[in-house]
C-alpha cells in the first residue's frame, strides 16, 4: 500500500488522490467484484483505502459506508480471524465497490474541506415531529403529514427523524444548498451533528440498521 500523499490542481483547488492510490483502490475493487467472496481481511483492506481518498473523492464518504458497514457486520474482533471468507453479494456493496472499482470516478478530486468550525449556511429547515405526524418550514414554504399506520408502530426516535422525509418535497430548493437545521428534538440534531464523524471514526457503523439507510437516502 502506498502512502497517502494527494496531489493538488493549484488552477483550481482541486484535491486528487495519487495515481497509486488510486490503481490501488481501483485493482482491489475490481477484484473483489471479480470473486464475489473474499476474506476479511481484504475487505478490511479495501475499507481502509477506501477511508484514505474518501476526503478527496465526491461522494466518497457515502460509497465508504456499506463496505465498512458489510465488515463491521461480518467481523468481530476477538472472535473472528481475518482469514474468514465473507459473501460480497450485497447489492449496496456490489454498488460501492463499482464505484470505487472506477478511476475515472475515484481521480475526479475534491476541494480541501473548509477550515475547522466553517459554517455558512444559505437555507433554514425547520422541522418537528410528534407521534401523531411530522412538519417542516423552509419559508416561505411548508409541509406536513400524518404517520400512516405502519409508521405509527416504529420507535419515537425512527419517528423523530423521519422528518427528514420533507428533503423530497424541498429537493428543488435545497439542491446544492447549505442548509441550518432548526429542530427541537434532540435525536434529530444528535444525529444530525454526530452522523458524519462516527461514520468516519467508526467505519460507518451505527447501532440501527434503520439509521444505516439515512444517508443513501438523504444524499442520492
Amino acid at each position: 500500500m502506498t502512502h497517502l500523499q494527494p496531489s493538488i490542481d493549484t488552477l483550481s483547488g482541486i484535491v486528487i488522490p495519487t495515481s497509486d492510490k488510486v490503481r490501488e483502490i481501483s485493482l482491489l475493487s475490481r477484484n473483489l467484484l471479480k470473486d464475489g467472496f473474499t476474506s476479511t481481511e481484504l475487505l478490511q483492506q479495501v475499507a481502509g483505502t477506501s477511508v484514505a481518498c474518501h476526503a478527496m473523492v465526491p461522494l466518497g464518504l457515502l460509497w465508504l459506508r456499506p463496505i465498512s458497514v458489510h465488515f463491521a457486520q461480518n467481523f468481530k474482533r476477538g472472535r473472528d480471524n481475518l482469514e474468514k471468507k465473507v459473501s460480497l453479494q450485497v447489492p449496496e456493496v456490489q454498488e460501492a465497490l463499482r464505484f470505487w472499482a472506477d478511476p475515472g470516478e475515484v481521480r475526479r478530486g475534491a476541494p480541501p474541506p473548509p477550515p475547522p468550525g466553517f459554517v455558512a449556511p444559505n437555507q433554514t429547515l425547520m422541522t418537528d415531529s410528534s407521534e401523531l405526524g411530522w412538519g417542516a418550514v423552509l419559508v416561505p414554504l411548508q409541509c406536513s403529514g400524518l404517520w400512516t399506520r405502519e409508521e405509527s408502530f416504529l420507535h419515537i426516535y425512527l419517528l423523530s427523524l423521519a422528518v427528514f422525509r420533507v428533503l423530497q418535497p424541498f429537493e428543488l430548493f435545497l439542491q446544492g444548498g447549505v442548509i441550518l437545521l432548526q429542530t427541537a428534538n434532540t435525536t434529530v440534531m444528535a444525529y444530525a451533528n454526530t452522523t458524519v464523524m462516527a461514520y468516519a471514526n467508526r467505519m460507518g457503523v451505527t447501532r440501527s440498521s434503520s439509521l444505516d439507510s439515512l444517508p443513501h437516502q438523504i444524499t442520492l
